[in-house]
């Protein structure tokens, strides 16, 4: 039997690129099961808010019906990143946005930054 061998390119180039993909994912503790969630789009304080909702909406309320309190661990890339030079806002707007999905949750939210190169053992 032979094998099917896709050839493959060994670097993306953007300017060759059809479109971007941009991953977002989430980790649940009590569980141990992820979900990554692709945009089309770049890795935004944004993105990250509505992925989370995505996952709220698609497994959240189901896994958690009576949950009272969501915590987020923001690990330090991506739209959470501090971007030296940038006044923080990138920093920053991650909280802004998670502040507005708070108000449309009905649980409370709780998040916790974390600081580059450290890790989590929650």
């Amino acid at each position: 039997m032979d094998k099917i061998v896709n050839e493959v390119l060994a670097h993306d180039f953007r300017s060759q690129a059809i479109g971007v993909g941009c991953p977002f994912g989430i980790y649940e503790l009590l569980t141990n099961l992820g979900t990554v969630i692709v945009g089309t789009s770049y890795d935004t304080p944004e993105f990250a808010v509505e992925s989370i909702k995505i996952w709220l909406d698609e497994f959240g309320w189901k896994r958690y019906p009576c949950a009272k309190e969501l915590l987020i661990l923001c690990d330090a890339g991506g739209a959470t990143d501090f971007v030296p030079g940038c006044g923080n806002m990138r920093f920053i707007k991650i909280f802004v946005s998670l502040r507005t999905l708070h108000q449309d949750l009905p649980l409370s939210l709780r998040s916790i930054k974390m600081e580059s190169g450290r890790t989590s053992s929650v």
